[in-house]
């Protein structure tokens, strides 16, 4: 299966959690969904950028851990307390990912945990070549 750009992709530029990998003989994956805590699970990062930043590099480190790389991610869902505040997020984003982002929604909810203000999950294909352009 190879991965595609859509060309209109690049135009709008603007971790406490689970992990869950694909059984061997499958299409190999790794699913995650995380928030920015600290070891003792208390909301860490501040505001919306420096939580999507440290966010993004656990989803970095989990699939580099599962054998991948930021550019196996193929699909984000990001969740925000305050939609107002997503070029913060938009901005993390565009620091940890090169070449076509992945695919993306961004949803705003009304409430996350005590403190935390940005949830993402993220899709990881493994060893099918990653998202075009990336490195």
């Amino acid at each position: 299966m190879a991965i595609e750009q859509n060309p209109e992709s690049r135009r709008c530029r603007a971790r406490a959690g689970h992990v869950v990998e694909l059984p061997q003989g499958g299409r190999d994956g790794v699913r995650l969904g995380l928030t920015a805590r600290d070891k003792n699970l208390n909301a860490a990062g501040g505001d919306e950028y420096e939580q999507a930043k440290l966010i993004f590099s656990r989803i970095a480190a989990l699939v580099k851990a599962a054998g991948g790389s930021l550019r196996d991610v193929v699909k984000l869902n990001i969740y925000l307390t305050n939609i107002g505040n997503r070029e913060l997020v938009w901005r993390a984003r565009a620091e940890a990912f090169d070449g076509a982002f992945p695919a993306s929604t961004l949803v705003e909810v009304s409430k996350l945990a005590p403190g935390i203000a940005v949830e993402i999950e993220a899709v990881a294909v493994l060893n099918q070549g990653g998202r075009p352009g990336a490195k």
